[in-house]
């Protein structure tokens, strides 16, 4: 089998998508699948070498997102660019390989794919439906930028009934998502993939019995700066009150401006900015707290704290496509004072983090490993090629 592998930047372990497109390529070459891989990237980004290793043939296209691109999508009402320089190296790809099957990652890179039609196309969508966007609009402090997000809703939507309608085969992380297409789109073929963890090189930990809270993500992406925010100024000061030598950490690259103020502001709380392992931090931490109220889809954060046996609090909404159970291997919380007591019950009750430790860790190594998921991913790309066939 070769398959050509789209993506809409370098798969990377940095988390989110490009975490999940950097182990399914780990994996279909352990597979022994033959990839393929055509990559959009900024300039300034680089492949690994590992990356290199994983696929037969790198084709990569330099692109830059700027204002004038923005705003002419905005006044054309379309969701995502077309750059013509890409359109070019499509077609020349496809001058040149075969390919038995295409696997493309999110709508944005959909639109160069219109118009093949003898290769069975498979969507890989990190989040379905327009919630998420909804909860960008909602959240947002800034009046122009909440105008912005607004704008871009009638886009979104556009592009949904596009390409959703276009297209045949979708891959999706949770059963939400999957239900989200169905009821909408009939005679679809949606395949659960959830994003998992490499279990085969992650370290696991036991909750040290300090007073010590973390946060892991990109800390310019919105969802994690409004997670931030909103714990620091609803939930952490009702913790400080009950336990005085808490600390919070809030690991991840990017940091905007009102994350890194946080730290100045108060000196119990540190910003990392980008570290070379966020193991250090969470092997060194006692609870990993999630109060996420916006986004939607892969929570790679959320898996590798359970991986670690980390104990974590968090809303539902942290943990799309995850089968947890609330105070066996999770706990939930929705509002600040239950997220707040929450915490604190976990801080002074050391039998309990262990427990929840121990359970998560035995949920990752059962049902998120990205070896097991792969197996079936590459059973599901059977599965369409061989019901492709039969149509021909």
């Amino acid at each position: 089998m070769k398959i050509l592998f789209v993506t809409p930047g370098h798969p990377h372990l940095l988390g989110g998508g490009g975490s999940r497109m950097y182990h399914q390529l780990k994996y279909l070459k352990k597979e022994k699948v033959d990839v393929d891989l055509l990559t959009f990237a900024e300039p300034s980004a680089e492949i690994t070498d590992e990356i290199k290793d994983f696929v037969d043939n790198i084709h990569t296209v330099e692109c830059r997102d700027n204002v004038t691109s923005r705003l002419k999508n905005l006044f054309l009402l379309k969701a995502y660019s077309k750059d013509k320089k890409i359109e070019t190296v499509v077609n020349d790809i496809f001058g040149k390989n075969k390919y038995d099957l295409i696997h493309v990652h999110k709508f944005q890179m959909a639109e160069y794919f219109v118009n093949v039609k003898d290769i069975p196309l498979i969507i890989d969508l990190w989040a379905c439906g327009l919630k998420g966007a909804w909860y960008e609009v909602w959240y947002e402090y800034n009046i122009l930028r909440k105008l912005i997000k607004l704008l871009r809703i009638p886009r979104f939507y556009l592009a949904d009934r596009k390409f959703y309608g276009h297209y045949k085969y979708f891959f999706v992380v949770s059963e939400e998502a999957r239900d989200y297409i169905l009821k909408r789109y009939k005679n679809k073929k949606v395949y659960i993939v959830p994003s998992g963890v490499d279990t085969e090189s992650f370290p696991s930990g036991v909750s040290p019995n300090n007073k010590t809270l973390v946060f892991t993500g990109d800390m310019s992406f919105f969802p994690n700066v409004d997670t931030v925010l909103y714990f620091v100024e609803k939930i952490y000061p009702k913790i400080k009150n009950q336990i005085k030598d808490v600390k919070f950490y809030i690991v991840g690259r990017n940091p905007s401006k009102k994350v890194s103020a946080l730290a100045v502001k108060d000196k119990s709380i540190i910003v990392t900015g980008f570290v070379n392992n966020i193991y250090d931090y969470l092997k060194n931490s006692s609870i990993f707290v999630a109060p996420i109220r916006s986004g939607l889809g892969i929570r790679n954060k959320i898996l590798e704290a359970l991986a670690f046996g980390l104990p974590v609090v968090a809303t539902r909404n942290a943990c799309e496509g995850i089968e947890v159970e609330n105070n066996y291997n999770i706990v939930f919380a929705e509002t600040p004072l239950a997220f707040a007591n929450a915490v604190i019950e976990l801080l002074n009750n050391s039998q309990k983090r262990i427990m929840l430790g121990k359970n998560s860790g035995k949920l990752i190594k059962e049902r998120y490993r990205w070896k097991n998921i792969v197996k079936n991913m590459v059973s599901y790309y059977n599965e369409i090629l061989n019901s492709d066939n039969l149509k021909r």
